[in-house]
Protein backbone atom coordinates (compact mmCIF):
# COMPACT_ATOMS: atom_id res chain seq x y z
CA UNK A 1 0.00 0.00 0.00
CA UNK A 2 0.99 3.46 -0.94
CA UNK A 3 2.33 5.72 2.33
CA UNK A 4 -0.61 7.81 3.03
CA UNK A 5 0.09 11.79 5.14
CA UNK A 6 -3.19 13.28 6.67
CA UNK A 7 -2.60 16.88 7.64
CA UNK A 8 -4.55 18.69 10.12
CA UNK A 9 -6.47 22.03 8.99
CA UNK A 10 -4.27 24.45 9.14
CA UNK A 11 -1.54 27.01 7.32
CA UNK A 12 1.68 25.13 6.78
CA UNK A 13 4.70 27.43 5.81
CA UNK A 14 7.18 25.55 3.70
CA UNK A 15 10.78 26.46 4.84
CA UNK A 16 12.07 24.52 2.11
CA UNK A 17 11.03 22.35 -0.75
CA UNK A 18 9.14 19.01 -0.04
CA UNK A 19 10.94 16.31 -2.28
CA UNK A 20 8.92 13.18 -3.03
CA UNK A 21 11.45 10.32 -4.01
CA UNK A 22 8.79 7.33 -3.26
CA UNK A 23 5.46 6.88 -3.51
CA UNK A 24 3.06 8.46 -0.66
CA UNK A 25 -0.14 10.57 -0.56
CA UNK A 26 -0.76 13.94 1.49
CA UNK A 27 -4.43 13.93 1.94
CA UNK A 28 -6.15 16.86 4.06
CA UNK A 29 -8.26 15.48 7.14
CA UNK A 30 -10.37 17.65 6.01
CA UNK A 31 -10.97 18.69 2.23
CA UNK A 32 -9.67 22.19 1.49
CA UNK A 33 -8.76 23.15 4.99
CA UNK A 34 -4.91 22.68 4.80
CA UNK A 35 -2.88 24.70 3.04
CA UNK A 36 0.97 23.96 1.79
CA UNK A 37 2.34 27.52 1.15
CA UNK A 38 5.49 27.83 -0.41
CA UNK A 39 5.68 31.76 0.41
CA UNK A 40 6.12 32.87 -2.43
CA UNK A 41 9.94 31.87 -2.36
CA UNK A 42 10.15 28.16 -3.27
CA UNK A 43 8.85 25.73 -5.11
CA UNK A 44 6.31 23.81 -2.81
CA UNK A 45 7.00 20.18 -4.24
CA UNK A 46 9.66 18.43 -6.09
CA UNK A 47 8.94 15.18 -7.40
CA UNK A 48 12.03 12.93 -8.02
CA UNK A 49 11.96 10.14 -10.81
CA UNK A 50 10.95 7.14 -9.25
CA UNK A 51 8.60 9.10 -7.24
CA UNK A 52 4.73 9.68 -7.22
CA UNK A 53 2.64 11.52 -5.62
CA UNK A 54 -1.23 12.03 -4.78
CA UNK A 55 -2.65 15.37 -3.11
CA UNK A 56 -6.42 14.58 -2.22
CA UNK A 57 -8.68 17.90 -1.06
CA UNK A 58 -4.97 19.82 -0.07
CA UNK A 59 -4.92 23.74 -1.16
CA UNK A 60 -1.30 24.72 -2.42
CA UNK A 61 -0.35 27.92 -2.79
CA UNK A 62 2.48 30.82 -2.49
CA UNK A 63 5.21 28.25 -5.00
CA UNK A 64 7.93 30.01 -6.72
CA UNK A 65 10.58 29.07 -9.18
CA UNK A 66 12.77 31.90 -10.92
CA UNK A 67 11.62 32.37 -14.48
CA UNK A 68 8.61 30.54 -14.74
CA UNK A 69 4.82 31.17 -14.12
CA UNK A 70 5.31 30.44 -10.34
CA UNK A 71 4.49 26.78 -10.64
CA UNK A 72 3.78 25.30 -7.18
CA UNK A 73 5.01 21.21 -8.60
CA UNK A 74 7.85 20.03 -10.44
CA UNK A 75 7.66 15.96 -11.72
CA UNK A 76 10.30 14.68 -13.82
CA UNK A 77 8.65 12.46 -15.59
CA UNK A 78 5.16 13.86 -14.26
CA UNK A 79 4.42 11.04 -11.90
CA UNK A 80 2.03 13.91 -9.52
CA UNK A 81 -1.86 13.74 -9.52
CA UNK A 82 -4.18 15.50 -8.14
CA UNK A 83 -7.42 14.38 -6.48
CA UNK A 84 -10.84 16.55 -6.09
CA UNK A 85 -11.81 15.91 -2.51
CA UNK A 86 -15.49 14.93 -3.78
CA UNK A 87 -13.75 11.93 -6.05
CA UNK A 88 -13.45 8.74 -5.57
Amino acid sequence: SIPRIVLAPGDYLLSETLTIDHNVTIEAEVPGMAILDGGAAMRVFNVTTGGALGLVGLKITGGFVEGSNANDVRSSPLLAQLWHPSLP
